[in-house]
């Protein structure tokens, strides 16, 4: 079973950090160590990638995330969300049982094709660092977009390579609706929900949880 620890990775505006997100994976998960990581752990800790998280900063910090997140999965174990994201239930343990996770993007719109948003693993894991030593072999990755260099075609690519035996979500478990506009409808369980870097200025403030989870509901399954 994965350790219980939950990553956030926010890079650049502080100020913006949406704090009111991020305490849904805090407040719903006591018994799970939620660490977020931010400007000072990419300025003082050492990263493999590093002069590639450099030269994102300059073009999309999202791929600046996603390189501290591969190196702090691969080094910490556990699961990495994306920092515009909520938590809308309770992770359980069944969702922790595989060495190495993730989910597909949608089934529907983006066949085949994985995300990297809700990620999980055990540190030192062989996949994560194939990961990893795919990106230190890239001689740049801001020659196209982060989704592509270093977000889900990455590791889709890797999956694909290695044939590693990744657990693979459905996708509505984390992303209940698409930016493409697709919404489950079903009645299974939901963990969370990506909002897909529409965060609010007004989550990074202190606010009523219970508001922000009714927000979030409200967009990810429409009004009732």
């Amino acid at each position: 079973m994965l350790p219980k620890k939950i990553h956030v990775v926010w890079v650049g505006d502080e100020t913006r950090r949406p704090e009111a997100l991020i305490k849904t994976w805090q407040t719903l998960n006591p018994d799970f160590e939620v660490r977020v990581w931010g400007n000072k752990d990419l300025s003082e800790l050492k990263w493999i990638n590093f002069r590639h998280m450099k030269d994102m900063w300059h073009q999309e910090l999202c791929g600046v995330a996603d390189l501290m997140r591969y190196e702090i999965l691969y080094e910490h174990g556990g699961i990495a969300v994306d920092a515009d994201s909520a938590c809308l239930r309770p992770i359980e343990d069944w969702i922790l049982e595989p060495s190495d996770f993730a989910s597909w993007s949608n089934e529907l719109t983006l066949p085949g094709m994985v995300t990297n948003a809700f990620m999980g693993s055990t540190s030192g894991s062989e996949f994560i660092g194939k990961i990893i030593e795919n990106l230190a072999n890239e001689s740049t990755v801001v020659d196209r977009r982060a989704w592509q260099s270093t977000g889900p075609i990455l590791v889709t690519k890797t999956w694909q390579e290695t044939g590693h035996p990744l657990t693979i979500w459905p996708s509505h478990l984390f992303t209940p609706r698409h930016h493409s506009g697709w919404i489950y409808t079903g009645t299974g369980p939901v963990f969370g929900h990506q909002m897909f870097a529409s965060t609010q200025s007004t989550w990074s403030s202190a606010v009523n949880l219970k508001e922000v989870n009714e927000e979030t509901l409200s967009t990810a399954f429409g009004e009732k």
